[in-house]
């Protein structure tokens, strides 16, 4: 027998439901994604701080030893396409 797919319905205009759902797909694209929190204290923030990212005026993301940082997130969807991150 086939399994069948979970659904989630969700509000598209509700912030964390959409941001939740757009992290889904962003694991269904490219694999486990960790999160760090840039207030943690966490050692390895230190390296992205001495290279001038200022984490307190946005999001980092790292894929691929490549950065993408603040509004650079959001130039293409990650979730949709693997090759377009």
């Amino acid at each position: 027998m086939q399994q069948q797919k979970s659904l989630i319905i969700y509000d598209g205009d509700c912030m964390l439901c959409h941001s939740y759902v757009r992290m889904v797909r962003l694991r269904e694209a490219i694999g486990e994604v960790e999160t760090l929190d840039a207030r943690s204290g966490d050692p390895r923030l230190a390296q992205y701080w001495a290279q001038g990212y200022d984490l307190n005026d946005g999001m980092l993301f790292v894929h691929r030893d490549k950065l993408y940082f603040g509004c650079l997130l959001y130039t293409s969807d990650a979730a949709d396409e693997e090759d377009s991150v």
